[in-house]
């Protein structure tokens, strides 16, 4: 069976018109006084504060068991080793700029894991690659795909929150860190894993009593949390358009918050310095950093890691380690650089540039994966 070109190409390029689509109508909002920039801060708080652990938690409960860990372990090792090579790389990035070095770090750290490299797998099919081992394909192949990707995005989920954004706002002491680590998102994860975990040792024989005196409770409880959790990704890609517009007028100069004459004299008189800003290599270092070696760590940690050194020789499990690498900085870097005020212009211009260069990335890593795999 030959390789989807065609359709991988359009699905590359439908889940990046679907973002810019979404993201036009925040540019809208903005432009409308909509979505001010008191209205921005209060949603970046709904999103992190309700939203986003909603989702958390109703992804995250019903599928957390002992089982499912061992199986998505190979998974965890991606994340934590992409995280590290991430925040390396983007300290050697940002030592130049000291007030950007979390963001880039974070930006270079944490890509896009779950939704846009999600519908590239299962935009492949049935290739025979991935079921060289007997496995089935169809129906049953794409809820492997779903269930790998809901299993690791607890992962990233995790590391995300509990590292990326104390380190994108500035948490310096272990005090701050620890304040800023317990974050809803994180609290969130932690305690849908550990309830989980928790049904998971109740007998089998006794759930179905359990479930029954539940459900009345359950219920209402599930659709609760389903609706705020659905609110998440357009609230994301909202306040994204929003400040991307911002950037945008800012970088051209149309930004509707101008200096008076008479203010801009008296800042000229005071001579203050003229504030920092991040240099344009920086940018590009990021994209190739995230969208060019990234692919080729993941590559290299799949394929010469855990099939060579491990022994995992499942070619979905090696290729979904490999998507998740690949993908340009994740949208949740807006929702931080809001909630902390760091580099929030500088943020909406990086996911400008990464995801609009994201569908040749991305289509160009998958041929690259799978003529290794």
């Amino acid at each position: 069976m030959p390789v989807p070109w065609a359709a991988l190409a359009g699905a590359a390029g439908v889940s990046v018109a679907t973002v810019a689509a979404c993201t036009a109508v925040g540019v809208y909002a903005r432009r409308a006084g909509v979505l001010t920039a008191s209205a921005l801060k209060d949603l970046d708080k709904l999103v992190s504060s309700i939203y986003l652990p909603c989702l958390i938690f109703k992804k995250v409960l019903p599928n957390t068991n002992a089982g499912v860990l061992l199986d998505v372990w190979p998974l965890g090792v991606v994340c934590c080793a992409s995280v590290l090579y991430g925040l390396l790389a983007g300290a050697l990035v940002g030592r130049g700029t000291p007030r950007f070095r979390g963001m880039v770090m974070v930006a270079i750290a944490f890509p896009n894991s779950f939704s846009v490299p999600l519908t590239l797998m299962l935009a492949l099919g049935d290739l025979p690659v991935l079921l060289t081992q007997g496995q089935p394909g169809g129906d049953a192949l794409a809820a492997r795909v779903n269930f790998l990707f809901l299993m690791s995005y607890s992962l990233w989920t995790l590391a995300r929150w509990s590292i990326g954004f104390p380190l994108l706002s500035g948490a310096i002491s272990f005090r701050e860190w620890r304040r800023k680590v317990l974050n809803p998102p994180v609290v969130a994860c932690l305690l849908a894993a550990g309830l989980g975990l928790a049904w998971d040792q109740v007998p089998v024989g006794a759930r179905p009593r359990w479930e029954e005196r539940l459900r009345p409770l359950l219920q209402p409880l599930s659709a609760a949390l389903q609706y705020a959790g659905q609110c998440s990704v357009p609230s994301i890609l909202l306040t994204l358009g929003a400040k991307v517009d911002e950037a945008v007028a800012s970088l051209w100069g149309r930004s509707k918050r101008t200096v008076s004459g008479s203010r801009a004299k008296l800042l000229a008189a005071a001579e203050l310095p003229v504030e920092e800003t991040l240099p344009a290599s920086s940018y590009v270092a990021v994209l190739v950093m995230r969208q060019v070696l990234g692919p080729a760590l993941g590559a290299l940690l799949s394929l010469g890691v855990l099939r060579g050194l491990c022994g995992v020789t499942d070619p979905v499990v090696l290729l979904v380690g490999m998507l998740q690498t690949a993908g340009p900085p994740m949208i949740n870097l807006a929702i931080m650089s809001g909630l902390s005020g760091t580099a929030e212009k500088e943020t909406a211009r990086l996911l400008l540039l990464t995801y609009g260069c994201s569908a040749a990335t991305w289509t160009l890593s998958i041929a690259f994966f799978l003529a290794l795999l």
